[in-house]
């Protein structure tokens, strides 16, 4: 009897405690508050509705969590200014000053403003697949590289001459799998926050459609995973037995780059060319040897398991929680309680209605200080992986009128973008040429084999990465422009339309694909968030694109 008590209390427990995150005792030695002051400097924790909430939120237990309280908009814009403040003070040391005088942002001095160089903000966005402890984590290992601050702490960074330092900013959304899944199911009805029983009435009605869908679905679910298959093999042997998008790309790099000895050009050799503007590279795939062949002869044996798993994953579960994903990705930019009065008149645990904030308020709040104090050097940058480059969309869509009055944008970088090129043309090529400034636009990509040869699950579920994924099974584009924008294959082969979208403008754009060199990162979709995205030269394609832009 005691010891099933025992068990029952270590059960209750773990309950109470699941999903909390625990900061990393090596950085913060079990200084819990200095754990909390770095999340709540570096962090904007934004909740499934858009809304801020505390950024210490991923250490809260399980049963203890009520994401859909936002944090009181007065709170939120404190934190907001005091991520500024701290960005001040922080560019004051890069410039061997000190401006610990400054405790607002109202009354910021001409003197102080001389101490400063260059204010360098840079704004991360993650992409899908993440939870809240993904984003302290992330911030953990890259807070020291990225500041360039306290570096003999540093693990795996690599120590430069201080050039690259930034302030981070951290937008961590919830896009996890379970959440996002949950909410197709129980609460989202036609685009819109559904009553709690009526979400629950209906679950049925969805669950018996997605079942249907799937078996509808199964042949031709198969047939994409066989042209993936395809397509990775056939690299190997020649443009001939490649998909149509494959030849495509090549075609139009052969036209644009190859017109006077159309020969020479091999499809699978590195190439770097400019077009007025425009810098865009063709990667290679080298991986080859003994462990290679025997990686490809397994996948090839389980090849009835992925496709079956395939048939599941992506005909039910995966498309259902891509599109939580991306309603939660745009409600950064437009939070659903503008629309949506059950949403917007939460009430907290004392019964008193809680008027949130949207993290777009960051970006207010920098275009204020724009004006106020125009002597301000601010160097602000714009980073999204995968998902994230759907929020950044959004954003620069929403603000567009003000992104294109700012002094302080200086580089948008997207890196795997899960955005669809035609979204992605529609709003960044305008804010380029109509800002006066030269702003630095890097489009990196995966090298195209790679895309279609990542594997899961030691090779158990459907091989390909996530854009891959999301161009033959969740989007089902209609027009090829609604494919993504962070494939190689699809920059390549749409470039007749890039070409014209940042036509007229000096602006420069980058449009990169890494090479696949055995196991040298990235080859995978999930490398992006790990590379030293801050840094300039991750960002460019030739050593002397380095020493051009990243002075």
């Amino acid at each position: 009897m005691r010891r099933l008590k025992y068990i029952l209390l270590i059960t209750i427990s773990f309950i109470l405690c699941a999903c909390a995150y625990s900061p990393d005792k090596a950085i913060y030695k079990k200084d819990f508050k200095k754990y909390q002051e770095d999340a709540e400097k570096h962090i904007l924790r934004v909740n499934r509705h858009g809304y801020l909430i505390n950024s210490d939120f991923a250490t809260y237990p399980l049963l203890t969590r009520r994401s859909q309280i936002p944090k009181p908009k007065i709170e939120a814009n404190k934190q907001i200014d005091h991520m500024l403040i701290s960005a001040i003070k922080l560019a004051c040391r890069k410039s061997k000053r000190e401006c610990d005088e400054i405790n607002s942002l109202e009354n910021i001095s001409p003197d102080t403003i001389k101490k400063i160089n260059e204010l360098k903000v840079l704004v991360y966005v993650h992409g899908g697949l993440n939870t809240y402890s993904n984003t302290d984590e992330r911030m953990e290992k890259q807070l020291d590289c990225i500041t360039n601050e306290r570096m003999e702490k540093q693990v795996g960074c690599i120590t430069n001459d201080g050039n690259d330092w930034h302030y981070p900013i951290y937008i961590s959304w919830p896009s996890n799998v379970f959440g996002t899944v949950q909410e197709h199911f129980f609460e989202v009805r036609e685009g819109r926050d559904t009553a709690a029983w009526s979400g629950l009435v209906s679950s049925p009605f969805v669950l018996f459609e997605d079942v249907f869908t799937a078996i509808g679905r199964a042949p031709a679910n198969v047939y994409y995973q066989f042209t993936n298959d395809k397509d990775r093999f056939a690299s190997r042997w020649g443009n001939w037995a490649l998909s149509n998008v494959w030849k495509e790309a090549d075609y139009q790099y052969k036209q644009q780059f190859f017109t006077e000895n159309p020969t020479s050009f091999q499809s699978n050799d590195p190439y770097a060319h400019q077009y007025k503007n425009i810098k865009i590279n063709r990667s290679t795939y080298q991986n080859n040897g003994f462990v290679n062949r025997v990686k490809s002869s397994a996948l090839a044996l389980v090849t009835p398991i992925r496709y079956a798993a395939g048939i599941v994953w992506n005909g039910t579960l995966a498309g259902d929680s891509w599109a939580m994903m991306k309603r939660r990705a745009r409600a950064i930019a437009y939070p659903t309680g503008e629309v949506n009065s059950t949403v917007r008149e939460i009430k907290s645990k004392d019964n008193e209605v809680v008027e949130g904030q949207s993290a777009g308020h960051l970006l207010e709040r920098i275009f204020n200080l724009e004006k106020e104090y125009p002597e301000l050097k601010i160097k602000l940058t714009l980073v999204g992986h995968s998902m994230g480059a759907i929020v950044l969309n959004n954003l620069l869509t929403r603000y567009q009128a003000d992104f294109e009055r700012s002094t302080s944008l200086h580089s948008i970088v997207y890196m795997a973008a899960a955005a669809n090129t035609f979204e992605t043309l529609s709003i960044v090529p305008d804010i380029l040429r109509k800002n006066v400034r030269d702003i630095h636009f890097y489009n990196l990509t995966l090298n195209r084999v790679a895309e279609v040869a990542e594997t899961y699950f030691a090779g158990l579920a459907p091989s390909g990465s996530l854009l891959i994924s999301i161009d033959k099974y969740h989007n089902a584009p209609e027009h090829h422009l609604l494919r993504t924008f962070g494939s190689e294959v699809n920059v390549q082969s749409s470039f007749v339309a890039i070409k014209q979208a940042f036509s007229n403008m000096d602006d420069p754009v980058t449009l990169k694909a890494f090479d696949k060199d055995q196991d040298i990162p990235p080859y995978k979709h999930g490398h992006f968030g790990e590379l030293e995205f801050w840094r300039c030269s991750t960002w460019q394609i030739e050593q002397s694109d380095i020493d051009k832009n990243c002075q």
